[in-house]
């Protein structure tokens, strides 16, 4: 029986025997693989003016899709770890 802690000695021997090792690495120098994704956008009734009075609706429905997509996100992560 071999003593604690040689068998991962030994998972390691095994591993460099057959070369160095092909992790392949992100390389955030290039650019993401998916190029032409448009960002989310918020679609009102009326076209957006400087003087629009309904500027509080409209920060509401910008705040509300933001809400959504973090929650997406965080429901990504969870699935993954989960």
């Amino acid at each position: 029986m071999a003593p604690a802690g040689a068998s991962d000695v030994i998972l390691v021997q095994r591993a460099h025997q057959d070369g160095p090792l092909q992790a392949q690495r992100y390389d955030f120098q290039h650019p993401a693989v998916l190029k032409n994704v448009p960002p989310p956008t918020v679609q009102f009734s009326r076209p957006l003016r400087w003087w629009s009075l309904d500027r509080r609706r409209r920060l509401a429905a910008v705040m509300r899709l933001r809400d959504r997509l973090m929650e997406d996100i965080m429901r990504a992560r969870c699935r993954k770890t989960g």
